[in-house]
C-alpha cells in the first residue's frame, strides 16, 4: 500500500473493497475509510451519483469534497477534508426537518484507503481546487 499522507493510503495490488452493504453501489466503490467510532467495519466509499450531482446543484450547494458512503446500516453522504484528515456526515434530522441539506460538524477519520492511486490522486485533487 503506498502512502499518500499521515492517514490517508492507495492499493497498489488493485484489490477491491469489500461491499460494506447491500443498498450500495458495489461496482463503483473507490474506497473505505473509518474513525475512532467505527474503527473495524468502517464505510465503503462510493462516487456520487447524476441524481446526487443534479440534488445538489438544485439546492445550489458545491460537491466538493463530497462523496457516498455505504456502511452495514445503510447508505448516506459525507464531506471529506483530504488535507486535514476530516470527515463530516450528512445531517439527516437537519433534512428532514428543513428540506436544507446541511453536514454535521468535521472530525477526524482514523484511515481513508483508496482502492488504486489513480482515483485517490483524482480524488484529493478535486476537493482542493
Amino acid at each position: 500500500m503506498n502512502q499518500i499522507s499521515k492517514k490517508i493510503f492507495a492499493r497498489k495490488d488493485n484489490r477491491k473493497t469489500s461491499p460494506i452493504s447491500e443498498e450500495a453501489d458495489n461496482e463503483n466503490i473507490i474506497g473505505w475509510f473509518s474513525n475512532k467510532f467505527n474503527p473495524a467495519f468502517g464505510w465503503s466509499v462510493h462516487p456520487l451519483t447524476a441524481f446526487d450531482i443534479a440534488w445538489f446543484e438544485s439546492q445550489n450547494v458545491s460537491t466538493k469534497g463530497v462523496l457516498r458512503i455505504a456502511s452495514e446500516k445503510g447508505l448516506s453522504i459525507a464531506k471529506f477534508n483530504f488535507d486535514k484528515h476530516q470527515v463530516a456526515f450528512f445531517d439527516n434530522t437537519h433534512y428532514v426537518a428543513t428540506d436544507e441539506i446541511k453536514f454535521e460538524r468535521l472530525s477526524a477519520f482514523e484511515k481513508f484507503i483508496f482502492d488504486d492511486e489513480r482515483t485517490a490522486t483524482k480524488i484529493i485533487a478535486s476537493t482542493l481546487n
